[in-house]
């Protein structure tokens, strides 16, 4: 690559610009934030690169600090879905399914799997016969949200457990791309009371009662900081354990006391 000096720079660029810290520092105060972030950008895309001290490399680690310095905060503004995630549907299955035994097998998100709690039963997931290796945008990735597209529109947060399954278009996949946004944030908001409602009410009108994934992407949302949303999440994942504890020992106490009560009926017969 060709490198520029000073005194070139200054005939590449407007005359209000220089490559100089006191430029940067001037700027900053000077111009608005959304101008900067245009004219940085400019210049990190241009032909011949930008050239900070001798070095390209560096050039761009420097302005690409700043930015990320400077970049405003989101907090309190409604912002749609899609300008933080990807939000796209489910694989339609026949597309790459295999019409004979197929060595890529993997296992397959269904609707007897999605637990109205918001968990997955594994148990409950089938197995799906690729006719090819199937590519990760098909696959769960841990971090991910499934949002079932009919009644109840419950939304699922994929960990370690339930990551590399096929999820299927009976759902939705949200990938959260903005720091600003928490995936167990938005897992615990979409499954609140008020906004299943918001989807109930804007589902289509046919018997499924089915929402389509454009209204999930344009659906907006006021951000919290990610602190408030770090501690509303972990309280929600820590309820929800506690609940599904509950249920785990109520189960056991239902074997124990039916347990307990054959031995007393058969102990009951005998005596008779």
């Amino acid at each position: 690559m060709k490198m520029l000096d000073e005194e070139q720079m200054q005939e590449t660029l407007p005359p209000s610009f220089s490559i100089r810290r006191e430029w940067t520092a001037s700027l900053y105060a000077e111009k608005t934030k959304s101008y900067f972030f245009t004219m940085t950008n400019s210049l990190l895309t241009r032909k011949d690169g930008l050239v900070y001290n001798g070095n390209n490399s560096s050039g761009k680690k420097f302005f690409r600090k700043l930015l990320s310095f400077i970049n405003r905060d989101k907090r309190g503004e409604r912002m749609k879905l899609q300008d933080l995630a990807s939000v796209r549907s489910g694989l339609v299955l026949s597309r790459k399914q295999a019409k004979e035994p197929s060595e890529y097998r993997y296992p397959l998100i269904n609707l007897r799997c999605i637990q109205q709690e918001g968990t997955i039963q594994l148990k409950e997931a089938d197995i799906y016969e690729a006719k090819e290796p199937l590519k990760e945008e098909y696959l769960s990735q841990s971090g991910d949200i499934i949002v079932r597209l009919t009644a109840p529109y419950t939304a699922v947060l994929i960990d370690e457990t339930t990551s590399g399954m096929v999820v299927s278009s009976n759902f939705v996949v949200i990938r959260v791309e903005d720091k600003s946004l928490l995936p167990e944030y938005l897992f615990w908001l979409l499954n609140t009371e008020k906004i299943k409602r918001i989807i109930y009410e804007n589902a289509t009108s046919n018997m499924l009662g089915a929402v389509n994934a454009r209204f999930l992407a344009d659906f907006e949302l006021a951000l919290l900081s990610v602190e408030d949303q770090r501690k509303i999440s972990q309280f929600n994942l820590l309820a929800k354990r506690e609940r599904q504890l509950l249920r785990m020992l109520a189960d056991e106490k239902e074997k124990y006391y039916a347990g307990v009560l054959n031995q007393a009926y058969k102990r009951a017969k005998k005596g008779k």
